[in-house]
């Protein structure tokens, strides 16, 4: 990954720098033209332009000369954009070289604090994490049998409670069982009352009459 990296940086050095000396080389023509066509005593010095005229290069220069001219400035600007170009090429590719370079350095974290534990020294730093996290460990498991501990004791007490409710559901039906006995007793006693006393009346009414005949009877005879 490095190498490729290297290589990768150093190909777009190169292709940079000779685009660079392409576009020196066009410069140094097109200055060259520009010296031609302005004259001996105009050389070194750029031809001023008038407002509403044409530069005076245009005017006198041959038209092989101006096409020469105008040529060399589109390739120039096709050297500078092309220039350009190779420069966003350029920091794109630097761009994934730093991104490539950040990846592998997470990758070869990752594997380093992977292959860590596998070492003497990682275990024994494993070692001693955990037993500084034991205490709290400890203090954990201590806390959940603590609470399990209260939902016993909660379970152990509302199952008591369940209990106490079974009983007294239980002794209440009893009671109410008992109650309509001696209801049902009781009214049998009364109805036992009511007949005798019933009986008691027939039995008087009888006798009264019994009576009566007997004194009728007793009267006849007489």
């Amino acid at each position: 990954l490095e190498r490729r990296r290297e290589r990768l940086r150093r190909l777009l050095g190169e292709e940079r720098e000779a685009l660079a000396a392409e576009l020196r080389e066009r410069r140094r023509g097109g200055m060259r033209s520009q010296r031609l066509r302005d004259g001996p005593g105009e050389c070194g010095r750029k031809v001023r332009e008038r407002p509403g005229h044409a530069p005076l290069y245009s005017q006198f220069a041959e038209p092989p000369l101006q096409e020469r001219w105008n040529k060399d400035n589109a390739e120039l600007r096709e050297a500078e954009s092309e220039l350009h170009r190779k420069h966003m090429r350029e920091a794109w590719g630097d761009q994934l070289i730093q991104q490539n370079k950040e990846e592998g350095t997470k990758l070869e974290e990752k594997k380093c604090y992977e292959n860590g534990y596998k070492t003497p020294q990682g275990e024994a730093l494993e070692r001693t994490r955990q037993e500084e996290e034991k205490p709290q460990l400890e203090k954990t498991l201590l806390q959940q049998i603590q609470e399990l501990k209260l939902q016993e004791t909660k379970a152990t007490k509302l199952k008591k409670e369940q209990e106490n409710l079974l009983k007294q559901q239980w002794e209440l039906e009893n009671l109410e069982e008992e109650r309509k006995q001696m209801e049902e007793h009781r009214r049998k006693k009364e109805l036992g009352r009511f007949l005798k006393h019933q009986c008691d009346i027939q039995l008087r009414r009888r006798a009264q009459q019994v009576q009566e005949e007997l004194v009728r009877d007793s009267f006849v005879l007489s």
